[in-house]
């Protein structure tokens, strides 16, 4: 067929070109989504589709490198036994109630301890009364649960009388792999012993997990499960570290976060005791991975706030945020970035043994040093200081849930912003920062540590298939 030919007043040439391309794009997604029964988003509003609860401290905004944690995901925590993952969850847990939601536990480990869990969730009635726990047997039971679950507050939220998508409610497993098929456990019960066998469990796992993203989309919903890690080496003989049920769970998850225990880890004074964990970004769909912080885990005795002595459980975030900014001092490769963050915050170490800082720009006077929790405290009082601190830490702000909005229509309101923005141009290479030996960080952390690479990440890096 011969080539038309355009007119000179085309609106494919010259200044309307961009214009034109825009509005073809437009109405292909605008007949794509008709066609598809289902929504689908111009590249600029991919940004605008993440709405999440914000995160209560700087530190954690840096392993996130992001404001907010996303709703409507699949995480995935894991540790070997005793690095506090059952607490981290708890803890994931009492952001969905802070911003008026509720949680789902199915505890797979039949070591269930209720007391750490309503500690962390501080004893509060209103809270306890919006957490559903159920105990699980077998692999089946707890994807049972977890869809019975989703699938009556799904109905609950987009009931008549319902209250809409402005629930967040988190619907955690405890763990994955804790407990094994029913197929295995019936053969067991028969033979009066366990046999080898195939991946059944991994397979089981796969094939649910790849429901599970359609099933929380556009509901203010998170999934998490923690699993176990078991230390291993390659063929090689480099340490790496394995994750049992598949690799199912990796694909479909937005974080994965490995803890695991700091050095001097345990905390054991008279007046309180804890454990120092170490958290990695081992992976983070929405930003860069491996980011760490090293955060303590607190437990003491006290008042309720009903009259009664029961032990009381935190997580001391805001002494990690300070621990956070002064790491970069020594790291290899970041004193510009503590230079330029004491810039900004004014904060000064007194005495590192007793976590003593003062700012006074933060209103904090040197004769009148706080702890590094007070201080912390004190910078999360200050969005003009963080949101400078996001651009040297490339932390990515990003809208907050609101209470009592529904969540669809803080995506439309995200959108129609995005919308609103002039197109960016292309980013031209003489606007791209300058590598050179002293901004090249091997272990892309502020600390100096030797982290163990997942057997996955060295592949990757390895460039394998």
């Amino acid at each position: 067929m011969p080539r038309r030919a355009r007119s000179a007043g085309s609106v494919w040439t010259g200044v309307q070109r961009d214009e034109s391309l825009n509005g073809m794009f437009e109405a292909m997604r605008s007949q794509g989504q008709h066609e598809l029964n289902s929504d689908v988003s111009i590249g600029t509003e991919a940004e605008a589709n993440l709405v999440g609860l914000p995160l209560p401290a700087l530190c954690l905004r840096y392993l996130y490198q992001s404001t907010v944690f996303p709703l409507s995901r699949i995480i995935q925590i894991t540790g070997e036994e005793g690095s506090a993952k059952s607490a981290f969850l708890y803890e994931k847990m009492r952001w969905h109630m802070i911003y008026g939601g509720g949680a789902v536990l199915a505890e797979n480990e039949n070591k269930d301890s209720p007391e750490l869990r309503q500690s962390i969730l501080q004893w509060r009635p209103e809270w306890l009364n919006r957490l559903i726990t159920k105990q699980t047997y077998s692999l089946e039971e707890w994807q049972d649960v977890l869809s019975t679950f989703v699938e009556i507050a799904q109905k609950q939220q987009d009931a008549a009388d319902g209250a809409g998508r402005t629930v967040p409610i988190c619907f955690g497993i405890d763990s994955l792999m804790a407990t094994a098929p029913q197929a295995e456990i019936d053969a067991v019960k028969k033979d009066g012993h366990a046999s080898r066998g195939y991946a059944l469990a991994a397979n089981l796992i796969a094939r649910y997990m790849r429901t599970m993203p359609e099933r929380i989309k556009a509901y203010p919903f998170t999934v998490i499960g923690t699993n176990h890690l078991k230390p291993a080496t390659d063929p090689r003989g480099l340490p790496t570290a394995n994750i049992p049920g598949g690799k199912a769970v990796k694909f479909m998850e937005t974080y994965e976060i490995e803890m695991k225990k700091a050095q001097s880890h345990d905390i054991d004074l008279l007046e309180y005791g804890g454990l120092r964990i170490k958290f990695i970004a081992r992976k983070n769909s929405l930003g860069p991975s491996r980011k760490s912080i090293t955060a303590e885990l607190l437990w003491w005795y006290g008042d309720d706030g009903a009259g009664n002595w029961r032990q009381q459980t935190a997580w001391d975030w805001d002494t990690s945020t300070i621990d956070l900014l002064m790491s970069f001092e020594d790291a290899k490769g970041k004193k510009t970035i503590y230079n330029r963050l004491r810039e900004i915050t004014g904060i000064n170490v007194t005495s590192k043994t007793q976590r003593l800082a003062y700012s006074t720009i933060l209103g904090i006077p040197k004769s009148d040093p706080q702890l590094y929790r007070i201080v912390g405290g004190q910078l999360e009082q200050r969005p003009d200081l963080l949101v400078q601190i996001y651009q040297v830490l490339g932390i990515a702000q990003r809208r907050a849930f609101e209470p009592g909005t529904d969540y669809r229509d803080m995506h439309n309101q995200a959108v129609a912003e995005v919308r609103a923005r002039q197109a960016e141009l292309y980013a031209d290479v003489t606007s791209l920062p300058v590598i050179n030996d002293m901004t090249v960080d091997g272990d892309a952390t502020p600390e100096d540590d030797s982290a163990i690479l997942s057997s996955e990440e060295r592949s990757d890096l390895d460039g394998d298939e």
